[in-house]
């Protein structure tokens, strides 16, 4: 008996694990998906609309409209890699909560979007995804390097695309892409972000 229950609690675990690692995967792509995206909630598209309100739906895990301060947090500590403390948590909620009901309902939600503090998180995500090229941490991704993810995972681009992208983005012609460069890129075509995951 004390084995299964133990084997339970591991699958129990396990399972617990993959959700978050799939919840984390998903909010990242909706992310890099909406990079460089308007920051006026009035001037959304509807296709950015049906994005946020899929993001939403990620975000709020017990479904009832809403998204709280726990279901917040859980979505920073699994897709930022920290946890935020509950005041920080409650001054992300109130700048948006218009009715003080503590928790973010969807047009509120499409508010956070278009906040300052959301293109704080965009910018992070820019970060973290240059430090996955930048192997040798020397502020520099190798364009040749760029090219084969660009070609190879996701949403793959044809090598012309790529290279089309490259040579936009790669401005002093020096065949590697700096911070400011890479940046550019991010936000210059959401639909070549598919190599984001890999």
């Amino acid at each position: 008996m004390g084995q299964a229950l133990c084997c339970d609690r591991i699958s129990a675990e396990e399972r617990q694990r993959k959700e978050d690692q799939a919840l984390g995967e998903a909010v990242n792509t909706i992310i890099m998906n909406t990079l460089g995206g308007p920051r006026d909630k009035n001037d959304f598209t509807d296709s950015m609309i049906d994005t946020y309100r899929e993001l939403f739906n990620l975000f709020d895990r017990n479904k009832d409209g809403s998204i709280s301060i726990d279901e917040l947090a859980h979505v920073f500590r699994i897709h930022l890699g920290k946890s935020l403390s509950e005041s920080d948590l409650s001054r992300i909620i109130e700048t948006v909560d218009e009715n003080d009901s503590k928790t973010i309902e969807f047009g509120e939600f499409l508010s956070l979007m278009a906040s300052e503090t959301w293109s704080e998180i965009e910018k992070s995500e820019i970060i973290k995804a240059f430090a996955v090229f930048d192997r040798n941490k020397d502020g520099f991704v190798d364009s040749e390097e760029l090219r084969y993810a660009l070609t190879n995972y996701g949403e793959a681009m044809t090598e012309e695309e790529a290279a089309e992208l490259l040579s936009i983005v790669d401005l002093d012609k020096n065949g590697v892409i700096d911070y400011s460069e890479f940046e550019t890129m991010m936000q210059a075509d959401e639909g070549m972000l598919g190599c984001r995951q890999q």
